[in-house]
């Protein structure tokens, strides 16, 4: 990762549940951190609020930065009204060529 050459795939599918009228009023998204050493944020994959109530993947292919020595997932699900948030992962994948 030092040479700033080493691609990454991250991967998932996502739906929603809770939907009112036509209207989706949940929503999930997905971030990918790639941190060097001290914590820092070097590159940002970030999804956007996903809204789909069926199954849609997503993914995002990137060479980690020079200097990448953690890559941080975060999944977040959140609700525009009701008590609950149904945002839904599956299928969640990190790879690299094998060479």
């Amino acid at each position: 990762i030092d040479a700033g050459t080493c691609p990454f795939t991250f991967s998932f599918w996502t739906r929603m549940y809770n939907y009112s009228g036509l209207v989706p009023n949940d929503a999930a998204r997905a971030y990918v951190e790639y941190r060097d050493a001290f914590g820092t944020v070097l590159s940002l994959y970030d999804s956007g609020w996903r809204t789909t109530l069926i199954w849609t993947q997503y993914s995002d292919t990137r060479t980690a930065p020079t200097g990448t020595r953690t890559i941080r997932i975060r999944l977040q699900s959140g609700f525009t009204s009701g008590s609950g948030a149904d945002g839904y992962f599956d299928d969640l994948s990190l790879t690299t060529p094998v060479t």
